[in-house]
């Protein structure tokens, strides 16, 4: 599981942020996409993995190939 976005309780738009990086991540093919909340820390943060193969669509398209 990789760390997308984490952003503290208190920047305006955090959670709002944080579900719009949730939906972009999920569009992109990430896998196992969720946000959780730190009560200890205030940060809301986003995480999931992105499958070898969505990698490698990635860095075909990129390459134009």
């Amino acid at each position: 599981m990789k760390l997308l976005q984490s952003l503290h309780k208190d920047q305006p738009g955090a959670a709002a942020q944080i579900a719009a990086t949730a939906d972009d991540a999920r569009t992109l093919g990430f896998e196992n996409v969720a946000t959780h909340y730190e009560p200890q820390t205030g940060h809301h943060t986003v995480t999931g993995d992105l499958p070898a193969a969505t990698a490698q669509r990635t860095v075909d398209r990129i390459l134009g190939r």
